[in-house]
């Protein structure tokens, strides 16, 4: 069990060089995919290989991708993802401008 774990961070830290380079304004890519889809598709396989523990690999695979998220990738915008670039107050009144989540 604990080396599961080990294992399982030892292989998200591999990662970690390649996110530290995330400085550019286009999104970091790994041969041609964007590094969010590697990491989902990491936390996937996890989940897969450590089936009795799938709320904890999902939990920490959530937090690895809001870090890389909110820290390391420059082009994600909080308020616009969440809020929309129109203005609130226009978005509540008129359904045809809403935006983001």
């Amino acid at each position: 069990m604990k080396n599961k774990i080990i294992f399982f961070l030892l292989c998200l830290l591999l990662f970690l060089p390649i996110v530290s380079f995330a400085g550019n304004e286009v999104p970091l890519s790994v041969f041609g995919i964007r590094i969010e889809f590697v990491l989902f598709s990491l936390i996937l396989i996890c989940v897969a290989i450590f089936n009795k523990n799938t709320f904890w690999v999902s939990l920490i695979g959530l937090t690895i991708l809001l870090f890389y998220k909110l820290f390391s990738d420059t082009t994600f915008n909080i308020p616009d993802h969440f809020f929309g670039s129109a203005p609130l107050i226009d978005q509540l009144i008129n359904k045809d401008l809403r935006q983001g989540e």
